[in-house]
Order: structure tokens, then sequence, then C-alpha cells
């Protein structure tokens, strides 16, 4: 039952409502039924877009010698179908893993 009430707490905002942030910004004359929370983070599109931010991350670490997937998951954004150079990646990646599977 516990864990339900942490839930409806979550959802009613009375967490929020505890939190000194949030009563700094006189969170009391708001009403939470109104407040929208979203899942990304407004004007940061590189680091709240997925397709942004492998770009970006890739790019970051090919500037300085390293390789991306040594610290994000491996990623394969194809945009120009079977023409696309990362669909060829995709593919040697695929049959590679396919040939150790079979060992």
């Amino acid at each position: 039952m516990k864990e339900n009430r942490n839930l409806e707490e979550k959802l009613s905002g009375d967490m929020m409502k505890r939190n000194n942030a949030f009563r700094k910004i006189g969170l009391s004359q708001v009403n939470l039924k109104n407040v929208r929370i979203q899942n990304h983070l407004s004007q940061n599109f590189v680091i709240g877009n997925k397709k942004a931010l492998l770009y970006t991350m890739r790019q970051y670490y090919e500037n300085i010698g390293m390789d991306v997937f040594d610290y994000l998951p491996l990623s394969f954004h194809i945009t120009k179908g079977i023409e696309d150079p990362e669909y060829a990646r995709f593919l040697s990646y695929f049959y590679d893993r396919k040939k150790k599977s079979k060992k």
C-alpha cells in the first residue's frame, strides 16, 4: 500500500509541494492540475533528441580520437535506405554478430 501512496504523491504533486526549490517559486499558488510536465528539455534540442545527441557525441569523440560507442550504445541512423553508408555499417555489424552467435 505504501508503494501506491508514493505513486499517488508523485501524481498529485505532494512531493513537489514539499520540495524547497518549488516552494521558493511559490508553487502553493499554482494549480497543479494545470501544470504540464514534459520529458524533454526545452531549448536543448541537441541533448533532447536522440539523433542530434548521437551526431553530437560522435563528432565529439572523433575530435578527441576516441570511439563514441565505447561510451554510448551502438546506434545506426539510416536515412537513405539501402544506399546509405550507415546501412552498410549496420549490415556488416549484423552479419558479424550472426556469425559469432553460431560459434
